[in-house]
């Protein structure tokens, strides 16, 4: 329970609206949300696990011009694009979605 506490109150914290706060050095810090969603760009509705919840955080470089092979995530993905563009394309509806 601790666990799925802790993940729903960190999803809270991000997804918060604008809201400023002060951090050790009484600097101000500014709070901006990116998103906030309720499905993913495929339409899956956004679940969390009802046990072994777990966060990961990964940086990918992908090199121009590359394609990915054809491939499924077994749970939603989420991508923050900090340079060029990413194409993501479902098979199986032909819908596209392009990231920048």
């Amino acid at each position: 329970r601790n666990i799925t506490a802790s993940a729903l109150f960190l999803a809270a914290a991000f997804f918060t609206t604008s809201a400023s706060a002060l951090d050790s050095s009484n600097t101000p810090v500014v709070v901006t949300p990116l998103a906030s969603k309720t499905t993913t760009a495929s339409g899956q509705p956004i679940t969390l696990p009802q046990k072994n919840v777990e966060v990961q955080v990964s940086a990918y470089q992908i090199a121009p011009g590359t394609t990915l092979p054809v491939h499924k995530h077994p749970f939603p993905r989420y991508a923050y694009v900090e340079q060029g563009t990413l194409k993501v394309t479902n098979v199986e509806t032909g819908a596209a979605n392009t990231y920048k």
